[in-house]
C-alpha cells in the first residue's frame, strides 16, 4: 500500500480506538428491546481521494438509513458521493459512489450525546465522462459523535475510511449532517407498565399506595395527608370564627397565621413536626440504560412533593439502586444519575428547595428481590425516598 494510504489509515484508525475507549461495553439492566427502530441520515462530506487516483478532493453529499436492533447496535446502508475531476492536462469528469452496508455501535446510550463506531464492505462505483466505469469492493471503517438536539433529531460529525479491496486505493471522508428517528420503540408505554402491580394498590381510595398508606382503612370521602391519615379541621362551633388561612385553627388562636393552604399543622396553627422518618419506595421504569423519567411515572415523584410541602420543615434522601445486571462501577454511576433525575423534577416542576434534597447512588446494594428473575430485577430498579425532620 503507498505510503498515503498508510498516513491516512494512521488518521482513522486511532480515532476510532479513542472512541471505542470513551464508554464501557455495558448493559445495565436488561431490556433489550427498548430503542429498537429507523433512522434516516444525510448531509455534507468530503471524500480525500488516495494520491494515486490523480483526481481532485470533493464536497459533496452522503445520505443513509439505519435500523436499530438494540439500544446500541445498528446496521446501516451509505452512500457517500464526489462529483469531482481528474488531474493533468487532460481533465475530465468523474463521479465517484461509495456504498457501504455497515455494523455500527454507539457507546452511550440512544437518547444521549456520544461516541460510536462503524465497520462494513460495499462497492465503489467510478462513472466518467467518456464512458469508463469501474466497480470495485471496498472495506469500510469509520467512528464519529452524535450530539442530540432533541430525543428524535440528531447532528452527527463522522470520519471514515475507504479501502479498495481490488486496486488498494485508501479515501478518507470526513462528514457532517442530521440524523432522524423515524420510529423508536418506548419500553416505557404506559401499555407495556400498566401501574396494576401489587404495589400500587390502594385499598381504601384515598389516593395513598397502601405501602405508604399509615392508616389503610380511611373513610370515604376523608381528605388525608401523604401518610394517608384524615387531616383534622376544626369544628363549626355556634358562632362563624375566622380561619384566614384555612388551616383548621381559628385566627384567635392561630400562632401561625399566614401557613400556606397544603401544610400540615398542630394545635397552635403553625407547621406540625415530623417526628419519625417517612420511607417511600418510587418504582420508576427507567428506559434501559439511561437516567432518563417516564412523564407516566412524574406522579410517583409528585406523591414525594406533596408530602414535602404538607412537611415544609423537613428533607429528603434520594437513593437510586438498579438490579445486578451489568458492571458494579457502571451500575453505581447508573443509579446515582436516576436519583439526580428524580431530584431534578421535584425541583423543577414540583418547586422543591435544592436545598432539601440529597442524591445518592447506592448501584446493586440492597435488594428487596432476587435478582435471579426478571420481576425480582425489576423491584431492585428503584429510587427510595427517606424524608425527615431537617433538624435531626
Amino acid at each position: 500500500m503507498k505510503t498515503l494510504t498508510r498516513t491516512k489509515l494512521s488518521l482513522v484508525i486511532p480515532a476510532l480506538l479513542y472512541a471505542a475507549m470513551q464508554s464501557p461495553l455495558v448493559m445495565a439492566d436488561d431490556d433489550e428491546e427498548a430503542g429498537s427502530g429507523i433512522y434516516v441520515s444525510g448531509g455534507w462530506n468530503k471524500v480525500l481521494f488516495d494520491s494515486d487516483r490523480a483526481v481532485e478532493d470533493d464536497n459533496d453529499f452522503y445520505a443513509g438509513l439505519g435500523y436499530h436492533m438494540t439500544p446500541q447496535t445498528a446496521v446501516e446502508v451509505t452512500m457517500n458521493r464526489a462529483d469531482t475531476v481528474t488531474k493533468g492536462p487532460a481533465a475530465s469528469d468523474a463521479e465517484f459512489n461509495y456504498w457501504s452496508l455497515s455494523l455500527l455501535h454507539r457507546f452511550t446510550p440512544i437518547n444521549e450525546s456520544g461516541f460510536f463506531a462503524r465497520a462494513g464492505l460495499g462497492v465503489t462505483t467510478v462513472d466518467t465522462e467518456f464512458g469508463v466505469n469501474e466497480n470495485e469492493g471496498l472495506f469500510k471503517i469509520g467512528t464519529g459523535y452524535d450530539i442530540h438536539i432533541n430525543d428524535y433529531l440528531v447532528a452527527q460529525l463522522a470520519i471514515d475510511g475507504a479501502l479498495g479491496l481490488e486496486r488498494e486505493k485508501f479515501d478518507v471522508i470526513p462528514s457532517a449532517g442530521l440524523l432522524l428517528y423515524m420510529g423508536l420503540s418506548d419500553s416505557t408505554n404506559e401499555e407495556t407498565y400498566a401501574m396494576e402491580d401489587e404495589q400500587y394498590k390502594d385499598t381504601d381510595n384515598d389516593g395513598v399506595a397502601d405501602n405508604a398508606d399509615k392508616c389503610p382503612q380511611s373513610e370515604p370521602g376523608v381528605d388525608v395527608d401523604g401518610l394517608g391519615c384524615a387531616i383534622v379541621v376544626a369544628a363549626v362551633v355556634e358562632e362563624v370564627v375566622l380561619d384566614s388561612d384555612g388551616d383548621g385553627v381559628n385566627d384567635d388562636v392561630d400562632a401561625c397565621p399566614d401557613t400556606e393552604p397544603e401544610v400540615v399543622v398542630d394545635e397552635t396553627g403553625c407547621n406540625a413536626v415530623l417526628v419519625e422518618t417517612v420511607s417511600m419506595d418510587l418504582h420508576i421504569r427507567f428506559p434501559n440504560n439511561s437516567s432518563i423519567i417516564p412523564k407516566s411515572f412524574y406522579p410517583e415523584v409528585e406523591k414525594v412533593a406533596a408530602f414535602m410541602k404538607q412537611y415544609p420543615d423537613t428533607k429528603a434522601v434520594l437513593e437510586g439502586y438498579t438490579d445486578s445486571k451489568g458492571d458494579d462501577a457502571y451500575n453505581l454511576m447508573l443509579s446515582e444519575r436516576r436519583a439526580n433525575s428524580v431530584q431534578n423534577i421535584l425541583i423543577n416542576k414540583f418547586a422543591i428547595s435544592a436545598d432539601r434534597l440529597t442524591a445518592e447512588g447506592k448501584g446493586e446494594a440492597n435488594p428487596i428481590a432476587s435478582n435471579d428473575t426478571e420481576a425480582g430485577r425489576d423491584q431492585n430498579r428503584r429510587v427510595v425516598v427517606s424524608i425527615s425532620n431537617a433538624s435531626e
